[in-house]
């Protein structure tokens, strides 16, 4: 039995020829359309049934089957592909999608295609459904048309949220991070760039302290989290304080503006594990929205500018 993981590439890296390459046991092969690479396949041995996916039937709830995928070498693949990432990287190639891959079984003898319960497997990234998104009441519309010639100045820290908004869509928890940190920095640490005037001001601040804690308080985006970002999510801020989320905020953000090798046991982080940052990305889009929102505010509704807790 072989089982081939398939991922798609990005970018320019074309090629002459395409040929598979055999390496540590495992078989990599390029795919092509018009000498463009767009797949990469990586195919390995898997001889022992034992570790072959299996489908049983479910008596009890909603599902019907229970899926084993059986040995799942993803991880030690992926980790290879990162680091191929970064080679080709050379050559024109500008990303490999980690995050979503197809897995194919292939047997290899007669018996092995009679014991083999599931062919293939994929995961991969939804659009948001049109149908789903909550209506936004016109007046709304019409009001931030009316409200642009006299909100240019908060245009920046309104920008860099809808940036950090596009960067949770696409996974890109790093970097939805930084832009989400720009707002707070924008609006709450008065010009100020170091560690400690950064944690004097955002401290000082009752505004901020306020968005925090709405923050805290407010559970409605552990809901779309898969199970591991919410474990994160409810270990990091379910019982955290409004001080100390603004010390994680902080080291956070230094932490990831900065990339020594590794000391003792610490890891430095790395571009690509974005998964392990989504908790803290979709707190602080939580905070940052309470932020613009209250931006926004005395623009979009003149009459009414005070602040305000959004829902």
């Amino acid at each position: 039995m072989r089982c081939r993981y398939r991922v798609s590439v990005h970018g320019t890296l074309c090629v002459e020829c395409a040929r598979p390459v055999v390496a540590r046991g495992w078989t990599f092969e390029f795919i092509t359309r018009d000498r463009v690479v767009t797949h990469i396949d990586v195919t390995v041995p898997l001889p022992d049934p034992t570790h072959w996916p299996r489908v049983e039937e479910n008596p009890n709830g909603p599902v019907k089957y229970n899926v084993h995928l059986g040995r799942v070498d993803w991880p030690f693949v992926r980790r290879e592909l990162v680091t191929l990432q970064g080679l080709l990287a050379l050559y024109g190639l500008r990303w490999i999608d980690l995050e979503h891959h197809e897995v194919v079984w292939t047997p290899e003898t007669d018996e092995e295609a009679n014991a083999l319960q599931l062919r293939s497997f994929s995961s991969r990234l939804e659009p948001q459904d049109p149908d789903a998104a909550p209506l936004v009441d016109f007046d709304l519309i019409a009001r931030s048309v009316d409200a642009i010639e006299s909100a240019p100045d908060i245009e920046l820290s309104l920008n860099f949220f809808r940036r950090g908004m596009l960067d949770i869509a696409s996974g890109a928890y790093i970097e939805a991070i930084y832009d989400f940190y720009f707002v707070l920095e924008r609006e709450f640490a008065a010009g100020h760039f170091k560690k400690n005037a950064v944690a004097r001001n955002f401290r000082s601040s009752n505004d901020l302290r306020n968005y925090i804690h709405a923050a805290l308080i407010d559970r409605g985006a552990v809901g779309p989290m898969n199970n591991q970002t919410r474990k994160a999510f409810l270990e990091t801020y379910g019982s955290s304080s409004v001080d100390r989320v603004i010390d994680r905020i902080i080291e956070l953000r230094g932490r990831l503006h900065h990339s020594p090798p590794k000391v003792g046991k610490a890891k430095p982080w790395h571009p690509d594990d974005q998964a392990s940052h989504a908790a803290d990305a979709i707190f602080l889009q939580a905070v940052a929205f309470q932020v613009v929102f209250n931006l926004a505010r005395p623009y979009v509704f003149p009459e009414n500018p005070g602040p305000s807790v959004a829902e």
